[in-house]
């Protein structure tokens, strides 16, 4: 049901008032007969273009104490009496009026009502199944690095990784988070040997395999996951490994992203490096025009404007696109995705940035020995301001 939401109304016809009580939890608004009455031609207009029994002219029953049309669809209405009792109680009377047979209710909400606001426990089972929402999301982005503007920074980032790590032909290395290989493929085309590429998005993991020259046998893309360790290449031992642009925090729940370096830790061999980048919370609060505590409301979450940042620019940072949780440290972005074939669709996305004391603690916890810290945007020349770079960069040591 949700789409975008900048949308101007959602709705549906159906005879059961589940649907309806579903369409406005999903939008966060109440159907009100009021509205629609105002907007029945409208609404009207455009289902005769998109639905074949909807027309101008469709037998309607519409106004401030109900919004019904006559669809001449045969539906049992036996159960709907308990089924309205069910959904019905103070904070939530029935406004749409009783069906009869043959009818059905004509349902919808609007973009300028005022959103119902959520308790935390609505948000935290809206938001629960974060893992799915991040798988879907980072699969939903284009796969084109000209269209992601940090990805044209491959050459002195490996130019920076072959130098700190001393890294030589043979030395056997793992990218964790690959996306579309970028790093794996620059390595392997200076003669690198043994290269694993590894990420949990299937759409990421066949892209890197289109680019690569299958004249090539120095890397292997897998479909896996850190934090499962659910592929053999992610129990070896290994000289180096690569987990960069936030791979780490693209989870919001702080045991998971522990769990990844706890991991990470574990494939390296005694004296082999770790190249990890994350967010910068330093920069991330500097910047920060749209703060919160999701603790004391919700409302704020509800009217973040959405962008098609993973989809074009790749600048999560834009000021305007995110909600900082001032409490919890956790970032929010409403994220639109529409190319391709797949059904347009709306993701909120959550993320958590690190400060950097606090992200070098996380590895010297699990047996780094942290080599180098700082700063940096795409392509890591200079080191920069805390309060100036977008990301923080570690080179750590396995002791």
């Amino acid at each position: 049901i949700w789409c975008f939401s900048p949308f101007y109304a959602w709705g549906l016809l159906t005879a059961n008032p589940y649907a309806i009580r579903a369409l406005e939890k999903t939008t966060h608004r109440r159907c009100d007969p009021t509205r629609i009455k105002a907007n029945v031609i409208k609404l009207l207009n455009f289902g005769e273009k998109h639905v074949w029994y909807i027309n101008r002219n469709t037998e309607r029953n519409i106004d401030d104490t109900k919004s019904m049309v006559n669809t001449n669809f045969p539906v049992d209405l036996s159960g709907l009496s308990e089924m309205l009792r069910n959904i019905t109680d103070v904070s939530r009377p029935w406004k749409l009026g009783n069906l009869i047979e043959g009818w059905e209710w004509f349902a919808f909400t609007f973009n300028d009502q005022n959103p119902i606001e959520l308790s935390n426990d609505e948000i935290e089972k809206m938001l629960e199944t974060s893992d799915s929402i991040v798988h879907e999301a980072y699969s939903r982005m284009p796969m084109d690095d000209a269209k992601q503007t940090w990805a044209q920074y491959t050459v002195p980032e490996i130019d920076f990784i072959i130098r700190e790590c001393g890294l030589k032909v043979t030395d056997k290395i793992i990218d964790i988070g690959c996306g579309m290989g970028r790093h794996s493929i620059e390595l392997s085309n200076r003669g690198f040997t043994n290269i694993v590429g590894v990420d949990l998005i299937e759409n990421l993991i066949e892209a890197a395999k289109k680019k690569l020259d299958l004249k090539n046998p120095n890397v292997k893309f897998k479909i896996g996951d850190i934090c499962k360790k659910d592929i053999p290449e992610l129990n070896e031992k290994y000289d180096c490994i690569l987990c960069l642009y936030d791979v780490v925090g693209s989870y919001a729940n702080y045991d998971k992203n522990i769990q990844m370096i706890e991991n990470i830790s574990s494939l390296l061999q005694t004296g082999g490096y770790l190249v990890l980048s994350v967010m910068n919370l330093h920069y991330t609060e500097q910047v920060a025009k749209n703060k919160f505590k999701l603790s004391v409301s919700t409302k704020e979450l509800l009217s973040l404007p959405s962008s098609k940042t993973m989809e074009t620019s790749g600048n999560v940072f834009n000021p305007e696109y995110f909600l900082l949780d001032t409490e919890s440290k956790v970032v929010y972005r409403k994220e639109e995705f529409s190319p391709g074939s797949s059904i347009p669709k709306e993701l909120i996305v959550r993320d958590r940035r690190f400060y950097k004391q606090e992200i070098e603690d996380m590895c010297t916890s699990f047996g780094l020995e942290v080599c180098s810290s700082k700063a940096v945007n795409a392509g890591w020349e200079r080191g920069m301001e805390l309060t100036t770079g977008k990301e923080i960069l570690l080179v750590c040591r396995k002791k």
